[in-house]
């Protein structure tokens, strides 16, 4: 057995000690309680630089352990850091896209069948900033922006985490029908915020990380800061209190939104409470044993969505033909480079999304407890932290789409983690799609009360 070391960014390893078959690591920096990730590989001459698995990264350390055994071969280590802290979040464009008068928002809210008093109008805009990568590696991100017109403040921050969307230009930013959720805030006395996530809109990022919790959060972390800076900026005063809310994918990317700012950024943001709705919370679990249940699945296109992000983040198989068998293998890759729709890979796919998968990688999914995919999903679970913010979870027992069972399960986590002020609202007999509205009416109705 070869160990080998080396470095990059801000980090230098100093020493490198194997105990049995572990490794340890030790490294010094130039900069204090900058967060770092250990990444590895098992070549410097074929494949690429992953995170170690099952850890959230970045981290601040000056020592690592690695969970994985080392029996054979050679193993490489570096220790990066993403850019420095004060490029986070650092505006690189604001293009004001269009005023929306109150009466037209109240319209569209009507017609919707939404009864809710718009006080003023809204000008919106399509902000671009800095942000990071899986790796903590630069990385630039779009998002929305509502700002109140006429209303003196102070104004506190909202932000809206939207629902799954394989289409880049499908997003908050070009001011689709999810960015009116962000528009109505704004209209009822909020700046309000809507992240595209990185590698949708105008990311410099190659694709979505979907459902990867640490750039869910940093999209919106870093979102939250440009807001801060335009406010300033703009001579708009703002009250401090920052509040999280999204649907689906939203609803996970928001409490995975809320752990980052707790357990990295609770000095700098004022989180006021978080209302997660209808996420896949427990992904390894809840998820993982519906999906593998055999049920068919309203939108088996979240299944393929996933094994791709994952493949690119964490190396879950081969190749991602080679997770797939035919014609799957050839039919599926394509539609999964940001310009086709998820009705448009739903087509191509099994109800039960299961099938399109190569069946030894499907047996090896069933049966070993520490495959790939199994440690990816674990590592993106949301059960495992006690949040101080208030928590209030919303969803519908009649969701197919994402089982009620994960926001049964992360509340019942959360609260035997200690965490005191986490609720579950049961939104009734709707489906997915059918519990929007009590979600996200629950959600601002709660906020309002605390603003």
């Amino acid at each position: 057995m070869l160990t080998e070391a080396t470095a990059d960014g801000i980090a230098t390893i100093t020493e490198v000690r194997l105990s049995g078959d572990q490794i340890t690591l030790r490294w010094k920096t130039d900069t204090q309680g900058v967060p770092q990730t250990v990444e590895t590989r098992d070549s410097l001459t074929t494949g690429t630089w992953k995170p170690i698995s099952g850890i959230q990264w970045p981290q601040v350390l000056s020592e690592f352990t690695d969970p994985n055994s080392v029996t054979e071969g050679s193993r490489y280590y570096r220790v990066v850091a993403p850019s420095p802290l004060q490029e986070r979040g650092r505006i690189l464009s604001v293009n004001f896209h269009q005023r929306l008068t109150r009466s037209s928002i109240q319209l569209v809210l009507a017609l919707a069948g939404v009864e809710l008093f718009i006080s003023n109008d809204v000008n919106f805009y399509k902000v671009e900033y800095q942000t990071v990568g899986p790796s903590g590696e630069p990385a630039t991100a779009s998002g929305g922006m509502a700002v109140p017109v006429g209303v003196l403040g102070p104004l506190p921050l909202v932000s809206y985490q939207h629902g799954t969307e394989l289409e880049r230009a499908e997003v908050p930013s070009s001011l689709n029908t999810e960015a009116l959720i962000a528009v109505a805030m704004a209209g009822t006395g909020y700046l309000s915020l809507a992240p595209d996530y990185l590698g949708l809109g105008t990311s410099s990022f190659p694709f979505h990380p979907f459902h990867h919790a640490k750039t869910e959060a940093t999209a919106v972390v870093d979102l939250l800061r440009a807001a801060r800076l335009f406010a300033s900026r703009s001579n708009i005063v703002l009250s401090g209190s920052v509040f999280l809310f999204g649907y689906s994918q939203g609803g996970h990317a928001t409490l995975a939104a809320h752990r980052e700012i707790e357990q990295f950024h609770a000095a700098e943001f004022q989180l006021k409470a978080s209302a997660p709705g209808a996420g896949a919370y427990d992904l390894s679990g809840v998820t993982t044993d519906d999906v593998l249940s055999g049920r068919p699945q309203p939108n088996p296109y979240y299944f393929a969505y996933l094994i791709a992000a994952y493949q690119k983040i964490y190396g879950i198989a081969e190749s991602l033909p080679a997770a797939f068998k035919a014609p799957y293998h050839v039919d599926l890759p394509p539609l999964l480079d940001g310009f086709h729709s998820g009705s448009a890979v739903n087509a191509k796919m099994p109800s039960v999304p299961t099938e399109v998968l190569n069946p030894e990688y499907l047996t090896a999914f069933k049966t070993n407890p520490d495959h790939p995919l199994r440690q990816a999903l674990k590592a993106n679970n949301l059960l495992d932290w006690v949040p101080v913010a208030p928590v209030r979870l919303f969803h519908c027992q009649d969701d197919q789409d994402v089982l009620f069972a994960n926001s049964q399960k992360a509340w019942e986590r959360l609260k035997a983690n200690g965490a005191v002020s986490v609720e579950l609202r049961n939104g009734g007999a709707f489906d997915h799609g059918g519990c929007v509205p009590f979600s996200l009416l629950g959600a601002k109705s709660w906020f309002d009360s605390m603003k």
